[in-house]
């Protein structure tokens, strides 16, 4: 739907991979910038270029520069130029930057 043509996934930084199966609800904002798989609440999210998650992530705000593979909760999601989204994505507003490629069942809340 969103989806540029032909791009290639973006490469992942090359650091330790974080395997958590869950972390509770955070009040601050958080910033991911390696390889996390897992479920993360949080106040605000910010993936970062080169970071990839695998799992599940659930915030007010998730901004998506990097890979996300899996579900993403929140009110507001954006997804950077940067960014790539597959999986599943509930929002309340969702803002998609040119240059982002999103293959994903979206759902309004």
């Amino acid at each position: 739907m969103f989806q540029t043509a032909a791009r290639t996934q973006p490469a992942v930084a090359p650091v330790a991979r974080f395997i958590i199966p869950t972390l509770g609800t955070r009040e601050r904002d958080v910033e991911i910038g390696g390889a996390f798989d897992g479920t993360f609440d949080g106040h605000s999210i910010r993936v970062l270029k080169g970071a990839s998650v695998t799992g599940e992530l659930g915030a007010k705000i998730v901004e998506v520069h990097g890979v996300v593979r899996g579900r993403i909760r929140a009110d507001a999601i954006h997804v950077k130029r940067t960014g790539w989204v597959e999986g599943e994505m509930e929002y309340q507003t969702l803002t998609v930057d040119p240059g982002a490629t999103v293959n994903a069942r979206c759902i309004p809340c």
